[in-house]
């Protein structure tokens, strides 16, 4: 972040070093070493004393390269590292991510680059700067963009391993205690952000002590009378509070160790940001809050805890409607507690938690003390959460979808923001299951949730038995019973009242395809009406091959695109009849109604089609799936490549290379069961080259109903979405099903899940899947 490296941040959302120092060299070695030296402190405290080598190369590492950096407040730039360091190693998290916080700065503002950090600290250290460093030396058309796509990015490491955004946390909680060095419409800019992705991010994340922080930090940034304000009230309060937190808490004890229960009892109270949000949603006044103040309970088991919930209900009387257990269902992001509120001796409310101390350390901690309690595992380089623990965070795995089927950088955040939303109702199906939605959801929310198709085809809805319609918001304890049509009945209007991603994405989906699926409709017949009146046909014009070659006549990306521009109004259908004829020099020919020619079959169709594709392609001299083209291995040049056979990889798929003693470097995807199980001295780093025109034979096995026409439409699919069939074979399996083995020539990955969907479409295919080896 110096001046010749400044960040590219979401947006400027920290601060950007200068290089300019007044301070004696010899006072910025005694800062950076003081912070170490708190730093290794901490980190000493629990983990091996022989990481203390490897924390401290990082340290010189970094303070090397940061080296005349500043931050706003003047200070050497190396404090904010180590400061996100210490922030991490108070929630004891491990090695890899502490070495990962003091560099997470090194790619983004120095010379320094992944690989060099990765061959001084190791890949998965390496893996994490890269996921922490944004999209540099990349023109963004807004602010709004360039967040979105460092957001995306982001996610895409954190999929990969989820300490991404744990230290990406921590790093933003130490910009937020510091921001005052900054402008106030910077600072302000980046609490909005904040409080906005962040803030919620960690909550989600079960990390409620960094949620609470953020938010008072924002709070103070965005409101700062407000803010200021609720401290010296809470303040004037906190002396009657106490009094009446220790008598309970007295009360409490006693009785509890009567019980022969052992507990830790205290009080708490509750952060600046929430009473806020309590007085601002409810409009009332800052007296009007009974429950600033909290006692805590902290038992050593699950049954302590419901015994202890009984004693307390004995001593005190419980207010209606106030009880949650968060034991029996935990939220989302595994916090566990059981909730109640009391009215204490004097008529005031007071809030209870009780929980065990597992359950305190997960609610305090989240995510990062869930990270340590799987540091334990057998196997240390595991970064990914198992399916197991990724189920419980069914939010992340939403958010790492959107991330692949929305580009819209406006639809992705907005994507985010809703699912980052942390407050749910439960409601049940006819059947008893349990439904999660977000807080506000309606009836129609519900019908997504389910099933895309029965959301489409949903009339209204019965809630606990009475007529309700499919805007009605749900609460926690309803039951639903859906009211489904025939047809689609999706509007636009139907935006305007739903609240889930699923759901609004769902819509905006089919709507689209609806307008893709009528301007098409409309592109194609007016280009064949206009090839009509010009004396030639669609037919003849698509046998030449001329609609595969679409793109050299007109600015599209293909013969899709082209009618679609056709459909929209973009390209005049008359005009684009003239060119292609002129260019292509073909005479009008007037067709006469004489004898009809004798019909051919679909062999001799099938033979003229790729007799004109072989001589297109003999033009094209397109490259063939070969390995040197495609792919490049790091640090090697001149080496036999060539692609694995058991797994076949395509271009936008990871890949990793191993040498081979007489083969060179076979490529494998990523995610190969081979390649994960090989020697990993063998592995060589390898990256697909993007400007290769190499085409890949991928072999496809289709499975269809044995009836007439199956297979022309099948070709007729592939050919319309401009791919070439190298090669076909068909048979009849025991099942007396039609068995259609094809090879297609396909640049990427992208091209083979798009042509499997097309072909899964067509009427009569059963599946469709890719066969290797």
């Amino acid at each position: 972040m110096g001046s010749d490296n400044i960040k590219t941040s979401l947006p400027n959302e920290e601060e950007a070093p200068s290089q300019s120092s007044n301070t004696p060299t010899e006072d910025i070695e005694k800062i950076a070493n003081d912070a170490y030296l708190s730093l290794k402190e901490k980190c000493l405290q629990y983990l091996d004393f022989s990481l203390e080598t490897t924390l401290f190369k990082a340290f010189r590492f970094a303070h090397n390269l940061h080296a005349g950096q500043r931050r706003k407040s003047g200070e050497p730039y190396i404090i904010h590292p180590l400061a996100v360091a210490e922030i991490l190693a108070e929630f004891k998290m491990d090695e890899t991510s502490l070495i990962a916080a003091i560099l997470h700065d090194v790619v983004e503002d120095t010379h320094v680059s992944v690989e060099e950090v990765s061959k001084e600290f190791g890949e998965p250290v390496a893996a994490l700067v890269e996921g922490l460093t944004k999209l540099a030396k990349v023109q963004f058309r807004s602010s709004q963009e360039k967040m979105a796509e460092n957001f995306r990015k982001m996610i895409v490491a954190m999929s990969r391993d989820i300490r991404v955004i744990i230290v990406k946390l921590a790093d933003r909680t130490h910009n937020m205690r510091t921001l005052r060095a900054l402008n106030l419409e910077k600072r302000q800019r980046i609490a909005e952000e904040t409080l906005e992705i962040y803030a919620p991010l960690a909550g989600r994340l079960g990390m409620y002590k960094i949620k609470a922080e953020l938010e008072d930090l924002c709070l103070r940034e965005l409101k700062p009378s407000v803010y200021y304000s609720l401290i010296a009230r809470v303040a004037q309060k906190k002396t009657e509070r106490d009094k009446i937190i220790e008598q309970a808490r007295e009360h409490l004890d006693s009785r509890l160790k009567e019980a022969n229960i052992n507990a830790k009892v205290y009080g708490r109270a509750k952060h600046f940001y929430s009473i806020y949000r309590k007085m601002s949603d409810k409009q009332i006044e800052f007296e009007d809050i009974y429950d600033l103040f909290a006692l805590r309970v902290i038992v050593n088991t699950p049954n302590e805890c419901y015994e202890t919930l009984g004693i307390i209900h004995n001593i005190y009387r419980p207010v209606p409607g106030r009880f949650k257990d968060f034991i029996a269902m935990p939220k989302a992001n595994l916090y566990q507690s059981l909730h109640t509120t009391i009215v204490a001796a004097k008529g005031e409310l007071l809030e209870v938690q009780i929980r065990t101390a597992q359950m305190h350390h997960i609610a305090e901690n989240g995510i990062a003390a869930h990270w340590a309690y799987k540091e334990k595992r057998k196997d240390p380089n595991n970064t990914q959460l198992n399916p197991a623990d990724f189920e419980k965070f069914k939010w992340l795995k939403q958010i790492v979808r959107h991330q692949k089927e929305l580009s819209d950088p406006d639809e992705f955040l907005e994507a985010v923001k809703v699912d980052l939303f942390d407050e749910e109702v439960y409601v049940f199906s006819p059947k008893g299951d349990v439904f999660e939605l977000r807080k506000g959801s309606t009836c129609l929310d519900f019908a997504f949730a389910i099933h895309t198709d029965l959301g489409l085809k949903t009339t209204g809805a019965k809630i606990n038995g009475r007529i309700a319609t499919l805007r009605t918001r749900l609460h926690s304890g309803d039951v639903i019973e859906l009211l489904v049509g025939n047809k689609v009945r999706a509007t636009k209007d139907w935006l305007n009242f739903t609240t889930t991603t699923k759901a609004r994405n769902k819509i905006r989906a089919w709507l689209r395809s609806e307008e893709r699926t009528n301007s098409k409709q409309i592109g194609q017949n007016l280009l064949e009406e206009e090839l009509s009146k010009s004396s030639s046909s669609f037919e003849k014009l698509q046998k030449i091959g001329v609609f595969q070659e679409i793109h050299r006549y007109f600015s599209v990306g293909g013969y899709e695109d082209f009618i679609l521009q056709i459909g929209y109004g973009k390209i005049d259908a008359k005009s684009a009849v003239q060119k292609l004829l002129s260019v292509l020099q073909i005479p009008k020919v007037v067709e006469t109604a004489t004898s009809a020619e004798p019909q051919k079959t679909m062999q001799q169709e099938f033979q003229e089609i790729r007799t004109v594709q072989e001589a297109l392609k003999q033009r094209q001299g397109k490259n063939r799936a070969g390995g040197e083209d495609a792919v490049r291995v790091q640090g090697m040049t001149g080496i036999v490549v060539r692609m694995a056979r058991c797994c076949e990889p395509l271009p936008g798929q990871p890949i990793v290379g191993f040498v081979s003693r007489s083969r060179g470097v076979t490529v494998h995807a990523a995610s190969c069961q081979w390649a994960l199980s090989n020697d990993p001295a063998r592995r060589v780093d390898c990256s697909w080259n993007i400007i290769s025109s190499t085409v890949h034979n991928v072999r496809v096995r289709i499975t269809a109903h044995d009836k007439p026409g199956i297979l022309a439409a099948i070709t007729k699919m592939v050919s319309s979405s401009q791919i070439n069939i190298a090669g076909m074979e068909c048979f009849t399996n025991p099942q007396k099903r039609a068995v259609i083995l094809l090879k297609l020539e396909l640049t990427d990955i992208h091209q083979l899940k798009d042509i499997h969907q097309k072909i899964e479409a067509v009427d009569g295919v059963i599946y469709v899947e890719r066969t290797m080896g």
